[in-house]
């Protein structure tokens, strides 16, 4: 009875020290990367979370082409730790964040061909898209249900072209953010037209404010 009673006790430490872990500052700063990134060849990305003390970060890939690196910083008040990964090659794998040897995120990269212009005997055109921004992943945002993406919710895709929020023609990423962001503070609906395959589609996105 007594061996009984330590292993429930046991077992019940176990479950609070995971729901506790799950909801600590380096474990979200984690779950909040994008499930979806595009890259191309060569290109680094990187992500800035809280250290944490329940153990190290490591990170597993499906390919070894898309080689990571891990840096820890500290100052006089927090740690940070510096999540990096380049891909070599053109390619689709999956990178998993882990801390402490346990699987906290799983990452889709989408690698792809580096862009090359050769000096020749013969003159080429190349066609390039003046208006839009890419869609290359998603950020998801607190609200009063939890974890949401509005953007997702709306049918937005990665490899998207978004030409017009408001119709305010749009160019830059930054461009963006300073929309989405007004529009999260005064509670408005963004209409968003996403110009794919050559046909426009208008979607409503109501953003949550973080």
């Amino acid at each position: 009875m007594i061996g009984e009673g330590i292993r429930k006790l046991i077992g019940c430490i176990l479950l609070l020290s995971i729901f506790f872990v799950g909801y600590s500052t380096p474990v979200q700063d984690v779950i909040s990367i994008p499930n979806e990134i595009t890259v191309y060849e060569g290109q680094q990305i990187s992500w800035e979370v809280s250290s944490t003390r329940i153990g190290d970060f490591s990170t597993k890939t499906e390919n070894e082409k898309l080689v990571t690196n891990i840096t820890t910083s500290t100052n006089n008040r927090t740690g940070t730790t510096s999540i990096t990964a380049t891909s070599k090659e053109a390619n689709d794998t999956t990178l998993t964040i882990e801390i402490g040897n346990f699987p906290i995120k799983q990452v889709q990269v989408r690698t792809l061909p580096e862009l090359k212009i050769l000096p020749g005997g013969q003159s080429i055109g190349v066609k390039l898209n003046k208006e839009g921004v890419l869609v290359a992943g998603y950020h998801s945002v607190k609200s009063s249900v939890g974890e949401e993406s509005p953007a997702i919710k709306a049918g937005i895709e990665v490899g998207d072209l978004i030409t017009k929020i408001n119709g305010n023609p749009i160019s830059r990423a930054v461009q963006v953010e300073e929309i989405v962001q007004e529009a999260g503070e005064k509670n408005d609906i963004l209409k968003i037209v996403n110009k794919e395959k050559k046909t426009i589609f208008i979607k409503r996105v109501n953003p949550f404010k973080k």
